[in-house]
């Protein structure tokens, strides 16, 4: 994963607070790792110094433009035991062209053209990922665990309902949340150090977008 730029919620926020919560009811569970909640907008960023950390916090905050408009809207719940261990339980974000955008900018920037040097292949290599790779997410949980049996399912369905005060909602299905309005806007921006493992995790740089909060 290496280094990652992250969008999390405002830490005052009623949707962090209801969010760390929720991970904190399903982490033992999973036996999962304690993080912070957030989306990452895009991993591998090639950051060697702190003033290139700088430098993509000012690239994330000038490619948002004047408005600083980034809606984050929650639509799902999903759980499926055959992704990888960062992506097993986590609520589904929706893909609007802002965030699109935003991660296309950054990963062409940052990830794609220190690589590969031409400047229409790192922008063709960005636009494909964020296409077909990019997948934004709030994950509730870390976890190996190989296989949910039907009681574990029934059990984190039943909690995320509790914690969010929502009512018979489906597992794996888009837009399930969408009409309860959770999310934020704006947020606060992060590169964190994924190095390791996760109680090692380092944030290296942040900034507030400084947009209203849902």
């Amino acid at each position: 994963m290496g280094i990652a730029l992250w969008l999390c919620p405002k830490p005052s926020s009623q949707i962090h607070d209801t969010i760390t919560s929720l991970s904190l009811g399903l982490h033992p569970l999973f036996d999962s790792p304690q993080f912070e909640p957030h989306i990452t907008i895009t991993s591998q960023l090639a950051v060697n110094s702190h003033a290139d950390v700088r430098t993509v916090l000012e690239s994330t905050i000038a490619a948002l433009g004047d408005s600083l408009e980034l809606d984050i809207n929650i639509s799902g719940l999903y759980l499926n035991h055959k992704n990888g261990y960062f992506k097993k339980v986590y609520l589904s974000v929706e893909k609007t062209k802002n965030l699109v955008s935003l991660a296309t900018v950054i990963r062409e920037l940052y990830v794609e053209l220190p690589s590969r040097k031409d400047p229409q292949e790192a922008r063709d290599a960005a636009e494909t990922w964020a296409k077909e790779v990019f997948d934004p997410h709030v994950s509730l949980v870390y976890t190996s665990l190989a296989h949910f049996d039907t009681a574990l399912v029934k059990t984190v369905k039943t909690r995320v309902e509790d914690y969010l005060n929502v009512m018979n909602i489906e597992v794996n299905q888009e837009g399930e949340l969408q009409g309860y309005g959770y999310g934020w806007k704006g947020g606060v921006l992060k590169i964190v150090n994924c190095e390791g493992p996760v109680g090692e995790w380092e944030v290296l740089g942040s900034v507030d977008i400084h947009s209203s909060w849902k």
